[in-house]
Order: C-alpha cells, then structure tokens, then sequence
C-alpha cells in the first residue's frame, strides 16, 4: 500500500497510467515478473528507497537492461521514466505501508520519488 506524504492518503491511481501500460506492453512477462521481483527484494530489505539511485547508472547485465532496450529505445530519460513507474506501481501493489513524496538534499530536488516505510503504519487506513 502507498500513501502520499502530503495528505497521507491512500494512492488509488498510477500517474501517468497510460504511459505505463503503453511502455510495459514492450517487456514480455517475464522481463517484467523479473524487475518486480528485484524491486521486492529491495523494498523487503529497506525502511527507505529513492527510485533514481536503485538502479545505478550502468543497467547492462541487470533485469532494468530491457527497460532501457525496449520501451525506451535506449533513452535513458525515457527509460528513467519507465523504471520510476514501474516502482511506483510496485509500492503500491505491497501489502505493506510505505509512503512516498519528494525531496531535497543539499537544498537541490531529488531526481526520483523517495519511498519510506512510515515509523507508525497503524496512522494510516487500510
């Protein structure tokens, strides 16, 4: 489950959704099953997770490779977008409670969508 840090409301809508399933339509299923999978993993082992520094800067060898090769065509803004949904949807697609907004550091904006597991989940409704 995903809240948004503003108002901590439950995220009921992909943004973007369109875009997302357009894009995704280019990985097969398993290339897909792969990247969640990975992003579960990460989010299993975390209390916090920025979406732009999961995936490093070289994605060859990873599951994120078919990201960047298929829907995005090898643009890596496009395909950063592409990943950044799918972590989205992700998050929200957990049985646990995370929420996300945006942030700074050193007084310049974060590139990506942080994700936090709240310090007391039992604030937030179901």
């Amino acid at each position: 489950m995903l809240y948004w840090i503003e108002s901590f409301e439950k995220v009921t809508k992909l943004p973007f959704e369109d875009d997302y399933r357009r894009w995704i339509k280019d990985l097969d299923s398993t290339e897909l099953s792969d990247i969640r999978t990975e992003l579960n993993k990460i989010f299993d082992s975390s209390e916090i997770e920025t979406s732009s520094w999961i995936p490093g800067g070289d994605w060859e060898g990873t599951v994120y490779q078919a990201i960047y090769e298929k829907p995005a065509q090898r643009n890596p803004e496009i395909a950063a977008r592409i990943f950044g949904l799918i972590v989205f949807k992700v998050a929200m697609d957990r049985t646990d409670k995370w929420v996300t907004g945006r942030f700074e550091l050193n007084g310049e904006a974060i590139r990506g969508r942080t994700y936090f597991r709240p310090g007391n989940p039992d604030i937030l409704p179901d």
